[in-house]
């Protein structure tokens, strides 16, 4: 591999030629800005074309979302785009992130001191119980998505109880997933936020859902896990 740096618009960025300059891995990305990042991309995308590149590999730490134009240019031309690194979500497919959603929320309970167990057979929905100090149990669901989006559970598999919950894990690249704990007896008074469904068409079975938005974040604040938590300690 053959290191040099490049200046691309208002920073350096560190670039890694592969084969035979055909990849090529940007590191080092500090923008303080979009209209930074846009500039940075012009330039970058110019260098790409001159050199024929047909792969380009961001390594980013934090948050780094790529412009729609900057994407369909690459695709244009035939370069491959791959984003790696620290909590970038959008490599892992729809089962590898439902798995990391379960396991982390786990952890999340085991370090809250609760006693953590998975039934070995998951015919109810039911993805793993917790047991806190006085012995009370609570039902845990996992659903994991990606930012913004419509969430739901079927009736069948969530009667409302009150010690049957919802985890919502919203996961958004190059940030540490936010866990939600949603009692299941807070869709008896539905919301802009928690809605309930009865397909009258029966073409889906009936089902309890979050409606995700930027309007409807106030309403799932409340839910943060951090702020939920102590009442499962009583």
């Amino acid at each position: 591999m053959e290191s040099k740096t490049v200046e691309v618009g208002c920073f350096e960025l560190d670039v890694h030629l592969v084969n035979n300059s055909k990849s090529v891995w940007v590191e080092n990305i500090v923008c303080k800005s979009q209209d930074e990042i846009e500039k940075s991309l012009k330039d970058l995308m110019g260098w790409i074309l001159r050199h024929s590149v047909q792969e380009i590999v961001f390594r980013a730490g934090n948050a780094f979302k790529l412009p729609d134009w900057f994407k369909d240019k690459c695709k244009k031309n035939g370069v491959k785009i791959k984003v790696v690194g620290q909590y970038i979500w959008s490599n892992l497919n729809h089962l590898q992130l439902g798995k990391y959603a379960e396991y982390y929320v786990k952890m999340m309970f085991l370090m809250y001191g609760f006693d953590v167990y998975t039934p070995e057979v998951d015919d109810k929905g039911i993805d793993f119980i917790i047991v806190n100090g006085s012995g009370n149990v609570f039902k845990m669901q996992v659903k994991s998505i990606r930012g913004m989006n419509y969430v739901f559970v079927h009736k069948d598999k969530f009667p409302l109880s009150n010690d049957l919950f919802l985890v919502l894990v919203v996961f958004n690249d190059g940030k540490l997933p936010e866990i939600y704990l949603i009692p299941s007896i807070d869709w008896s008074n539905t919301n802009d936020l928690l809605v309930d469904r009865d397909y009258k068409d029966k073409k889906s079975k009936p089902e309890y859902g979050l409606n995700l938005s930027n309007k409807n974040m106030k309403l799932l604040e409340k839910y943060k896990i951090e702020k939920h938590i102590g009442k499962l300690f009583k």
